[in-house]
């Protein structure tokens, strides 16, 4: 997977912004197992300078491929090709 549009994602479920009893919010320490990927594509969900919502049209790529046994060489490749596009000059 190659989210060069929208780098922040959270697995398996999504961070809250719940109080625990001591008045803090919990770091996560784990992530559990799962096959939910949630995709942040605006960082708008942390207190950040950004407004609530963006006006017009937002496109954003995200780049899945099938493979088998995990190669970290073949990871890396498809990485760096998804953040580093060839760009063809005459």
């Amino acid at each position: 997977m190659a989210l060069p549009d929208a780098p922040f994602v959270e697995v398996g479920s999504i961070t809250n912004e719940i109080l625990n009893p001591a008045g803090t919010r919990d770091w996560r320490d784990r992530v559990h197992a799962g096959m939910n990927l949630y995709s942040y594509v605006m960082n708008n969900y942390w207190h950040t300078n950004y407004r609530s919502d963006e006006e017009g049209l937002t496109v954003v790529e995200y780049r899945l491929t099938p493979h088998g046994p995990f190669d970290p060489v073949q990871a890396g490749r498809r990485g760096a090709e998804a953040g580093q596009p060839l760009v063809i000059v005459p």
